[in-house]
């Protein structure tokens, strides 16, 4: 890929149901947006950060104080304002920023209005709630999906490990009832179960073309393994706890 070509999309909402405040509360001393809108900033492949928010505060964080909360107020829903060299702020419609709005919807509505051309013809979904990434790890996802061809997304996932769905209960009143056929028993050693993946939120390479016919992933999903203490995604409290201890770890590493 061309260095500078790359848009990378942050969808930061105000509001947040398992962690109060999670995209401007302070991780290891930092903004948890700004981990995020960091990494994005120190990357030559991107030429341009799309901080979609509903929030004046978010908004302030991403402009560096130079878009206030009263502009921010009195922008139109879904005006765009550049506030650097490479960062715009999106005013995100209100009916997009709710509980249950999926970001999917604002990706679409966002590419089919800016009509990204070939130039764009990709778009980095980057979501502040995985805040560990580094440049050498991105620059290894570019060359896989170099590498490949035929693929209609690339997202990065990591092992399901102990949380394995053989070993799953739904519950009815006080009774356990097995997820899936436990026939061979739930107990199996882990080695003996199906490798299982699941997406850690950090990565979504995502092709213009598939979002202007309102596609988010497609069917052809390449993958980008990660692992450890940076495949951490922050929902709950004891997840922005683990958070807090993977972030002075990583840096007691010097990584």
């Amino acid at each position: 890929m061309t260095p500078g070509k790359l848009v990378a999309f942050v969808p930061a909402r105000g509001g947040s149901q398992g962690v109060k405040g999670k995209n401007w509360r302070e991780l290891g001393g930092i903004p948890l947006i700004k981990w995020t809108l960091d990494f994005a900033l120190t990357s030559d492949c991107i030429e341009k950060i799309i901080l979609s928010t509903d929030s004046p505060e978010i908004c302030e964080i991403g402009s560096e104080g130079q878009l206030k909360s009263l502009r921010f107020s009195n922008l139109d829903e879904d005006a765009i304002v550049q506030v650097s060299k490479k960062v715009f702020i999106h005013k995100r419609k209100v009916e997009q920023a709710g509980v249950y709005s999926l970001i999917s919807e604002v990706l679409f509505d966002y590419t089919h209005k800016n009509r990204l051309n070939e130039e764009n013809a990709e778009l980095l979904l980057l979501q502040p709630t995985s805040p560990f990434r580094y440049s050498v790890e991105f620059e290894k996802l570019l060359d896989l999906s170099h590498l490949q061809s035929g693929w209609s997304s690339v997202v990065s996932v990591k092992s399901v490990g102990g949380m394995h769905p053989d070993r799953m209960y739904k519950l009815s009143s006080d009774w356990a009832i097995p997820f899936l056929d436990q026939s061979l028993g739930d107990n199996r050693p882990r080695q003996l179960l199906e490798s299982l993946y699941i997406k850690d939120g950090a990565y979504y390479l995502l092709k213009t073309e598939n979002l202007l016919n309102r596609v988010l992933l497609g069917n052809r999903i390449l993958a980008f393994m990660r692992s450890g203490l940076r495949t951490v995604n922050i929902d709950t409290e004891e997840d922005f706890t683990y958070a807090e201890f993977a972030a002075r770890a990583l840096r007691d590493l010097g990584v």
